[in-house]
C-alpha cells in the first residue's frame, strides 16, 4: 500500500485500516471520527454534503461518494468509501496540502478579534455551523477566534442588503451601534437581496495605510453547505483579492474546500484584527 499523503487520513487508524484493504467505510458506519474525516475530504474534492461534515454515514455521505466515483470512474458506483475512493481523495489532497506544507511558511499564534453583527431580517442560527468552522480550522494552526458582541440588539438597518448599493448604509448603521474597533472585523449577518448569488462580500473602505477592507456581510438567505465562507471573507479582508485556483482550498472561488492553507493562515495571524500584528 502506497503511503497516505494527506495528513487527515493518515491519521487516522481506521482510514489506514479502508487503505490497507480492510472493510469500507459505509452506512451505519460506528467510528464517527473517521467518518468526519472523511466527509471533509468529499466536501474538499468539491462534492458537497447537505448537512456538512458531522460524523454520521447516512444517505447524503452516500449520495456525495457515488457522485465522487462516478466523476473519477471508481469502477461501480457503490456510495461506500472502500481502497479506491480513499486512494482518489488522498490523491487528490495529499498532494496538495503537503505541496503547501512544503512552502516553511510560519504561522505565528495570535489571536483574532470578530465583532458579530445582525440585521432584523438575518437569520444568524443559520450561519452557526460558519463559526464553528472558522474556529476549528484557525485551531490547528494555533490561531484563536473571539467574538465581540454576539448578543446584543440588532443594528438599524430595515430591509434586505444590496451589495451594490448599501455599503455606506450598512457601515453607517454598524458603527452607530458600536463605534471605537479599529482592530476588529466586523462581520454583520444579513438577508441578501432576492436573487444575490453572493454568499458573502468584504466590504467597506480601505483603512489608512492597510490596503484592506474592514468589515464582511454574511448572507442568511443563502447559505455555504462546507461553512468556509467566514473564513473565505477573512482572508478577503487581509487584502488578498485574487482568489486560490485549488478547489480545495477555503479560498477557492465557488463552493470551495476546507484546506485553510499556511499561507493564506499566515495572512490573518497578522491581520489589522489580530493581536499579532506586525
Amino acid at each position: 500500500m502506497a503511503e497516505l499523503t494527506y495528513l487527515p487520513f493518515a491519521s487516522n487508524a481506521r482510514i489506514l485500516s479502508v487503505a490497507a484493504g480492510g472493510p469500507p467505510l459505509q452506512w451505519g458506519e460506528p467510528d464517527h471520527a473517521a467518518v468526519k474525516i472523511l466527509q471533509q475530504a468529499i466536501i474538499a474534492a468539491g462534492f458537497p454534503i447537505e448537512k456538512g461534515a458531522d460524523g454520521n454515514f447516512g444517505r447524503l455521505t452516500a449520495e456525495a461518494i457515488r457522485a465522487f466515483e462516478a466523476k473519477y470512474r471508481l469502477g461501480p458506483v457503490s456510495g461506500v468509501a472502500g481502497r479506491a475512493v480513499i486512494a482518489m481523495l488522498d490523491e487528490i489532497l495529499g498532494g496538495r496540502s503537503g505541496s503547501a506544507l512544503r512552502q516553511g511558511v510560519t504561522v505565528v499564534s495570535a489571536t483574532l478579534t470578530l465583532m458579530l453583527q445582525r440585521t432584523p431580517g438575518a437569520i444568524p442560527v443559520k450561519l452557526t455551523h460558519y463559526l464553528q468552522r472558522t474556529m476549528e480550522l484557525c485551531d490547528e494552526y494555533g490561531l484563536k477566534v473571539r467574538f465581540q458582541d454576539r448578543q446584543h440588539p440588532p443594528i438599524d438597518f430595515p430591509g434586505t442588503y444590496d451589495p451594490a448599493f448599501d455599503v455606506s448604509r450598512i457601515r453607517k448603521a454598524s458603527e452607530k451601534h458600536t463605534v471605537g474597533q479599529s482592530s476588529v472585523l466586523r462581520v454583520i449577518m444579513a438577508a441578501f437581496d432576492a436573487g444575490s448569488l453572493e454568499w458573502g462580500v468584504t466590504e467597506g473602505a480601505a483603512r489608512a495605510q492597510m490596503p484592506v477592507r474592514d468589515f464582511v456581510v454574511l448572507n442568511t438567505a443563502k447559505v455555504k453547505v462546507s461553512g468556509n465562507t467566514l473564513l473565505h471573507e477573512m482572508i478577503h479582508a487581509t487584502g488578498l483579492s485574487v482568489h486560490d485556483s485549488d478547489p480545495a482550498s477555503v479560498f477557492a472561488q465557488g463552493e470551495g474546500g476546507l484546506t485553510f492553507k499556511p499561507e493564506h493562515a499566515a495572512r490573518v495571524s497578522t491581520a489589522f484584527y489580530s493581536d499579532r500584528r506586525p
